[in-house]
């Protein structure tokens, strides 16, 4: 359950530059890093027919408490993964941009518990093909897109997430009760658990097919 290409966990600066990754477990994973003052960097890597997640910043709570901090994950390649092509799952400050996500099995790109994540330019084609992931557990499938997650969110924050001038086409439904390009929260779950100050997200000039 621990395997993939790459595991970092706990370090004030990160930079994974043009690596590929193909046929392993996970695929870049990086937990609990970055710093305030500091940009890390997550950028031109291909990632291909992982098991689960193609990239993950992930967060040892599995919540808003903890997570990445201060990242930027852009110009990446991810094709095949079987579960999400980018998971987020808490952290602060996480900047999606300009990535290419195709074929993935679960949402191309899936937000856990985050907060102030800027998720703009990018391209999610044929993704949420299934319900379940590359292990067999179900997957985070609900959307093509899906924000969701409201679990210990840290204060002083402004957005659950800026969500702009994303490209999704060839939507599939995964474990939706209908096809979802952009989704935010579960039908038992409206993201109500945010502190009122970032109980907002701005959403424009996403394409949609």
């Amino acid at each position: 359950s621990d395997g993939g290409a790459c595991r970092i966990r706990s370090v004030t600066r990160v930079q994974v530059q043009h690596c590929s990754v193909d046929h392993c477990a996970r695929g870049l994973r990086i937990q609990d890093c970055g710093s305030d003052a500091t940009v890390s960097i997550v950028s031109g890597n291909r990632v291909t027919r992982c098991l689960e997640s193609g990239i993950y910043c992930a967060a040892l709570y599995y919540n808003g408490a903890d997570g990445c901090i201060n990242f930027k994950i852009s110009s990446n390649n991810v094709n095949s993964c079987f579960n999400n092509g980018i998971l987020l799952c808490g952290g602060h400050r996480i900047s999606v941009v300009s990535n290419t996500i195709i074929g993935c099995a679960n949402a191309g790109i899936q937000q856990w518990h985050g907060l102030d994540n800027v998720i703009v330019g990018n391209s999610i084609i044929n993704c949420n093909q299934l319900q379940h992931n590359g292990v067999g557990a179900l997957g985070d499938a609900h959307a093509n897109l899906h924000i969701d997650g409201d679990s210990n969110i840290r204060a002083g924050g402004k957005y659950i997430a800026l969500i702009h001038s994303n490209t999704i086409c060839d939507c599939n439904q995964g474990r939706g009760a209908a096809v979802y390009g952009i989704r935010l929260g579960q039908a038992n779950s409206n993201l109500s658990g945010y502190p009122n100050e970032s109980k907002q997200c701005s959403i424009d000039g996403n394409h949609i097919d």
